[in-house]
């Protein structure tokens, strides 16, 4: 994705989508992608991109996240 960053990896699905709602409401785009395999729902992962002009900030509010 051109002009777009990887912010977050994971293989919870549901963790994915909570980190996405809370960087949309400060405002940030978000692309969730879901690279699990649809056979062996255990085997891939979900990643978050945003934007490279929204990079630092949604990175701040990661961080932020993550301490809490």
């Amino acid at each position: 994705m051109k002009d777009y960053v990887k912010l977050y990896v994971c293989s919870d699905g549901v963790k994915a989508a909570l980190v996405k709602g809370i960087l949309e409401e400060h405002g940030i785009p978000v692309s969730m992608i879901n690279k699990q395999d649809s056979s062996y729902i255990f085997l891939g992962d979900y990643e978050l991109w945003v934007p490279e002009v929204f990079a630092n900030e949604a990175l701040a509010i990661f961080k932020e996240i993550a301490l809490n």
